[in-house]
């Protein structure tokens, strides 16, 4: 209750009246209205009410928050404030009619704080009504919904980012699995109509895959193929005759080789078959078989083995014409110079005779008509001595500046004589070079005799640089460049060519022979260099020419006088590189005691053996080695793999590594630099190439020298000679050393001087290994013939090579000719009964040759 009191006055006294009300539902009311306040104001949401003009009469606290506009700044004024101009007035238009018509908006405003930066509003604004349902103001509640529109929006791209993902791999994987299916078809369609066999065995020899060719030969079908053994397919006498093949092909080695196979039908045809091993993850999982029936190309080739003899023939006949000619040509020459000297020799002597100015003018012109025909003659000589092989170049030391100061003098004043300047510049070059100092000032002179001849005004310049250097040899290039009368481009191509000018109506203007610039070109080419032309008619010429010369180890100081090495390669070795760690990769006995006593007895290199690829590798792993001498044909690992393992091996990818075998052609040497090695040392090994070799890859290694190894004492014979008397005590062979040397002299087939230069002439030694060749390659022609029944070329082929080089070290010229010749018709894959007839011929020399040894006396054992 509310008590409240009413002052009267009763009887002259006052007095007051007490009255009380019931205020209990004021209270609840005003009890409500201040709980709806607080929680108006405590809302997270913004709350504001305007009139019916729009102004605001009230804001909370989060409107504040939201707005960064206190409640104070916005009384009285409108919503207005808050608009960014980014809300499309679509937009409001649809807001006031809904007020208007009395009913609730809600939707977003795109509004602006009081700082300016612009957000989101999420309203909903409703009409206020009084207790008669007038309308009297307008109650809006707005949050912040920036971020979730951001959020959303970000989800939303996400989501179509993934559905557009999702689409594109299930395409992809589409076009793959089509792809894949394509592809099987077209394999399965390429394999089933290829004219050769094709075919899959797995480890156990059980058939995975044929193609319809193989029922042609078996009258078996595919299918009926598919998991059986290759027994089965082939049969017994078959099978036995290929399964060495199919094992060497288990364990990773590719099978090559041509054999006769009859088909269903009984006919036997020739096939040329491959089994390649399958690797997967390292490991053999199977072997592939590909057959091509080549029956028709071997008999073409037996109608082409006629055919070939002639062009033989008569190819032989031609290049005996042409060496005949360029002989011819040499002598010739020779024979006219010596006339020619005299001549010019008599006119000089003539000159100094006092004659009148007549005969001194005829005798200078006598002169210089000799002197040109003189160069001339020389030329055709030179071009001649290239032609016919017998030009041969210097290789000596030589001061650089004194060859082109020579070079100069002999050109200079004719230079200046027709007021040209004259340029030199080569002092990018070595002050050094090792070549033919003659040769190379021979081709400057052509080319700076040329441009004196074909320039009138401006300028001739030398220029001399250094393209490559490898540590060993330089490739220099050579400009000559002048501002004479120029060539046409169309005569450019000719211009190299022997007895060829550019334009004969300018020589007969300038003089000249037409040689000096194909003698230019032959020397550079035999220099490992070449030659060239930039010209334009009227703006000049560049000759160039690039030749390969050898790095000197002469000194600045020294070089004044140069001089020859005073040691030899051997010496050298043995004086500087003894104790270097050498490993020796050779499968055959005989190349392995040869190598070993010119390299371990005689210079006293630490060496280590091993006898196939393989063990190289391994022994690569374990060690470390200053240089590995290779063979190239070993069993399990040939040396051209062996050498790449070996450079991916740590501390090896510049370790020296020569390549040791009888094939030294020049795409042999190809594969070998293709596989890592540096150098081609070539058999029958010649001690002193090889030491050449040695020295030339050991001079700039930077590995220190192990201590361990100690040179052997051997007594050795110089190469060609015969053991003199006194000398017989010292050498560790039974009996007259050289009445056992003039045994083996006595052997068909041996050349006793050859052998015995492949050990330094070490006598004892050499009838070691005559002795050890009859107990290692005694047996070789009969392996021949087994390999051949078996069809096994590639075994064959291996064993003549061997035989090739073991017998070329040991002196037997006939056994290493009919092996080589065998070696490259197994190489060719030549008929059978060719094959079998050259191994008969191998056969009786090689009988010849072992019964001969066999009367030998054997040294003792080491």
């Amino acid at each position: 209750f509310e008590r409240f009191s009413i002052p009267i006055r009763q009887g002259g006294e006052q007095a007051r009246l007490w009255s009380f009300r019931d205020i209990t539902q004021r209270r609840l009311v005003e009890d409500k209205s201040r709980k709806l306040s607080r929680a108006i104001e405590q809302s997270p949401s913004a709350v504001m009410i305007t009139n019916l003009r729009g102004e605001i009469e009230y804001a909370n606290e989060a409107f504040t928050r939201i707005t960064g506009y206190s409640f104070a700044e916005v009384r009285g004024r409108t919503p207005r404030i808050l608009k960014s101009g980014d809300t499309p007035q679509q937009v409001y238009d649809e807001l006031w009619a809904t007020l208007e018509a009395g009913n609730t908006w809600t939707g977003d405003l795109i509004n602006r704080r009081k700082s300016g930066e612009i957000y989101i509003d999420s309203a909903v604004i409703s009409p206020v009504r009084s207790s008669d349902g007038k309308v009297t103001h307008y109650v809006t509640i707005k949050d912040d919904v920036t971020e979730q529109r951001r959020i959303a929006e970000e989800l939303e791209r996400h989501r179509l980012h993934l559905e557009q993902i999702v689409a594109e791999r299930t395409a992809e994987l589409s076009a793959a699995l089509q792809t894949l299916d394509t592809r099987k078809k077209f394999l399965d369609a390429l394999a089933g109509n290829l004219p050769g066999l094709v075919g899959y065995w797995d480890t156990d020899l059980v058939c995975r895959f044929a193609n319809r060719q193989y029922q042609e030969w078996t009258g078996l079908s595919p299918e009926q193929m598919v998991g059986q053994h290759i027994r089965e397919t082939l049969g017994d006498e078959l099978f036995g005759r290929f399964e060495p093949m199919l094992r060497d092909a288990l364990r990773g080695e590719i099978q090559r080789f041509e054999s006769g196979r009859p088909k269903a039908t009984g006919e036997v045809r020739q096939l040329y078959l491959q089994y390649i091993p399958d690797f997967v993850d390292g490991a053999v999982a199977g072997v592939l078989i590909l057959g091509t029936d080549v029956t028709s190309i071997k008999e073409g080739e037996i109608r082409l083995l006629a055919l070939n003899a002639e062009l033989t023939v008569a190819k032989e006949r031609a290049e005996a014409a042409t060496m005949a000619k360029s002989q011819f040509l040499a002598n010739m020459s020779h024979e006219i110079r010596t006339p020619m000297n005299a001549i010019i020799g008599f006119t000089h002597i003539l000159e100094r005779d006092a004659p009148t100015a007549t005969q001194r003018d005829r005798l200078k012109k006598l002169g210089g008509a000799a002197d040109h025909l003189l160069m001339i003659i020389n030329d055709i000589l030179d071009i001649s001595k290239i032609e016919s092989e017998r030009m041969t170049l210097e290789n000596l030391a030589f001061v650089t500046t004194g060859m082109i100061e020579g070079v100069s003098a002999l050109v200079v004043d004719r230079i200046q004589a027709k007021g040209l300047q004259y340029v030199v510049d080569v002092a990018a070059l070595p002050p050094v070079l090792v070549g033919d100092r003659t040769r190379i000032g021979q081709m400057l002179l052509n080319y700076l005799a040329n441009a004196a001849k074909f320039t009138e005004k401006g300028s001739i310049a030398l220029c001399g640089r250094v393209l490559e250097f490898d540590g060993v040899s330089y490739l220099l290039r050579f400009d000559v460049t002048d501002t004479g009368i120029g060539i046409a481009t169309a005569q450019l191509t000719k211009l190299f060519e022997a007895f060829a000018q550019a334009d004969t109506s300018v020589t007969r203007q300038y003089g000249g022979s037409g040689l000096g610039l194909a003698i230019n070109k032959r020397l550079a080419l035999l220099m490992g260099g070449d030659v060239g032309v930039d010209s334009q008619p009227g703006q000049g010429s560049n000759f160039w020419m690039t030749i390969r010369v050898g790095k000197s180890n002469v000194s600045w100081d020294d070089s004044a006088q140069p001089h020859p090495p005073r040691e030899t390669a051997e010496e050298r070795l043995i004086q500087d590189y003894q104790n270097r760690r050498i490993l020796l990769a050779e499968d055959d006995p005989i190349n392995r005691e040869i190598a070993l006593e010119l390299l371990s007895e005689t210079i006293g290199f630490a060496v280590d053996v091993a006898e196939n690829g393989a063990l190289a590798v391994a022994m690569a792993q374990r060690g470390t080695y200053d240089l590995i001498l290779m063979d190239l044909q070993m069993p399990e690992m040939d040396g051209l793999q062996a050498t790449r393992l070996i450079r991916h091996l740590p501390n090896y990818a510049e370790t020296p590594i020569l390549a040791m075998t009888a094939n030294a052609f020049a795409d042999d040497r190809d594969r070998c630099l293709g596989a890592g090695m540096n150098d081609h040392v070539a058999k029958p090994v010649n001690p002193e190439k090889l030491y050449a070799a040695l020295l030339k890859w050991l001079i700039n290694s930077s590995l220190p020298v192990l201590p361990g190894a100690q040179m052997a004492t051997t007594e050795v014979l110089p190469p060609g000679s015969v053991v003199p008397p006194g000398v017989v005590a010292r050498l560790a062979i039974p009996g007259s050393a050289s009445e056992v040397v003039g045994r083996v002299a006595q052997i068909s087939g041996i050349d006793v001087h050859s052998g015995l230069a492949s050990l330094r002439g070490n006598a004892s030694s050499y009838l070691r290994m005559l002795h050890m060749f009859v107990d290692t390659h005694g047996n070789d022609p009969a392996l021949l013939r087994g390999y051949l029944a078996a069809a096994d070329l590639d075994r064959a082929h291996r064993l003549a090579h061997t035989l090739k080089g073991v017998s070329g070290t040991l002196g037997m010229s006939e056994i290493q000719l009919l092996a080589t010749e065998l070696d490259a018709a197994l190489v060719e894959r030549k008929a059978d009964d060719i094959l079998l007839s050259m191994v008969t011929t191998l056969e009786s020399a090689h009988a010849e040759v072992c019964a001969g040894i066999k009367e030998l006396p054997r040294p003792p054992s080491r």
